[in-house]
């Protein structure tokens, strides 16, 4: 609302507007594992369960990666990180090595998950596609943006991730709302211990 009321992003007329909201409830009700334990959340967080995860972006769902790496950290425990295309394929690319090249001695083991957009451009596709068809890796998620605007399909994903970061969490019998280390870090803070 804020980046429609300063001009950053045009806001859809009213009907449009009902018809992204009634989309993502859809969606919403999709995602809901407690409703469906095969669900596509589940599936995922499932899928997710054993091995460290990369999470790989396009450029216009960044946002989105780290987004979910943070859920994935803070409602799961889980270690996840986030790097988006093309930069990574100016660094991260040597150690993921690919099918007969020297890479990582771990690269094998990674979960790898990577989030596009029908907005992204054809040049980053064509990079993802290289990336995913050369990975060593068994377990390759791909995550489609769905929505007819970025707001959407943003919006889409936030949806996806909070569901498939909370299921992953139950999957290990973590309470996804439990913040351990978090509370303990503000208690430190308030007490004016050692910084």
């Amino acid at each position: 609302a804020l980046l429609w009321m300063i001009g950053i992003l045009e806001r859809p007329l009213r009907p449009h507007l009902g018809e992204m909201l009634s989309r993502l409830q859809d969606r919403l009700d999709a995602c809901d594992f407690t409703a469906d334990e095969d669900s596509s959340t589940a599936r995922l967080a499932r899928g997710l369960l054993q091995q460290p995860l990369a999470i790989i972006a396009s450029p216009e769902m960044a946002a989105a990666g780290e987004r979910f790496t943070n859920q994935l950290n803070e409602n799961a425990a889980r270690f996840a990180r986030c790097t988006i295309i093309p930069e990574m394929n100016h660094n991260e690319i040597v150690a993921w090595g690919g099918k007969g090249i020297i890479s990582d001695q771990l690269a094998d083991e990674q979960a790898v998950l990577v989030i596009d957009s029908p907005l992204t451009s054809s040049r980053v596709a064509r990079r993802i596609d290289w990336f995913v068809h050369n990975l060593t890796t068994s377990v390759v998620w791909r995550v489609r943006a769905e929505g007819e605007t970025l707001l959407e399909q943003l919006l889409h994903l936030c949806i996806m991730m909070d569901w498939t970061s909370s299921a992953l969490a139950l999957l290990r019998d973590k309470n996804p709302a439990a913040t351990p280390g978090i509370d303990g870090l503000k208690r430190h803070l308030s007490e004016g211990g050692p910084q």
